[in-house]
């Protein structure tokens, strides 16, 4: 065998012999990522398939701002630190003292007490539906919201009326319950309802409807209190409305 002319990379050896070395050869090309999958279905009982649900995501994927609110808390750092020194053991070896080596320490470890008390506070609030903290987008997501009608950028107290107008709503579909419903959301409205034109019973004056408006109801904004838009007002109204009726805005 000649290596004058090799096939193989050839390297002297320890005796002098040349040793045969495989060619290099590059790193094996990387395959392109397969396109994620679908979901399976999941056969049940009978032969039924029924597709799997999509998995759900971890947040709330929003591009409206996240109001990010710090409440103080319950107790004050020095509060801790009294309370920890309060509960040293006697001797002459545990000073009392807040200005000694002990003191300090124990005024360091108040502050993080203080600083896990404010953020224990912050929490308790945001679980309250309407609340002013970094939950709103969950809220949002909860209840289908933010609204449409209040356009791309929303400010942040309409977004919360709308939480709250969607929490505060006691149920119903009677004229105390949605004028009920109204407030809540920051508006003093009056209903009107409408009736087909009838000789004898209608007199000069009155509209001459149909008996199509029988199901008709009208909507007068007669103060507003809140920041939400009166297009807002009316898509909420028209969510809750009894389904064979249609309700306008009169002027």
């Amino acid at each position: 065998m000649r290596y004058d002319e090799p096939v193989f990379g050839a390297d002297p050896g320890y005796d002098g012999e040349p040793v045969l070395n495989p060619p290099e050869t590059g790193p094996a090309p990387i395959s392109s990522p397969a396109p994620p999958q679908a979901a399976e279905p999941t056969r049940y009982a009978g032969g039924i398939y029924i597709p799997a649900a999509p998995p759900t995501p971890r947040a709330a994927p929003t591009h409206l701002p996240v109001p990010v609110v710090t409440r103080p808390p319950r107790y004050r750092a020095g509060d801790y630190a009294t309370a920890a020194r309060a509960l040293l053991p006697r001797g002459r070896a545990w000073s009392t003292d807040p200005d000694s080596v002990q003191g300090r320490v124990l005024a360091a470890i108040g502050e993080g007490f203080a600083r896990s008390d404010a953020a224990a506070t912050t929490l308790l609030a945001g679980t309250l539906p309407g609340a002013e903290t970094a939950m709103l987008p969950e809220w949002e997501a909860t209840l289908g919201l933010p609204d449409p009608a209040l356009g791309d950028a929303p400010t942040i107290a309409q977004r919360l009326d709308q939480v709250r107008g969607r929490f505060v709503g006691i149920g119903g579909q009677s004229r105390g319950a949605i004028i009920a419903f109204a407030a809540a959301l920051g508006f003093t409205i009056r209903i009107t309802n409408f009736a087909p034109f009838r000789a004898g019973l209608s007199t000069v004056g009155n509209p001459v409807a149909s008996d199509a408006w029988s199901f008709v109801w009208g909507v007068t904004v007669t103060a507003t209190t809140g920041a939400l838009p009166i297009a807002a007002l009316m898509r909420e109204l028209d969510a809750i409305k009894p389904a064979e009726t249609t309700v306008i805005l009169l002027t």
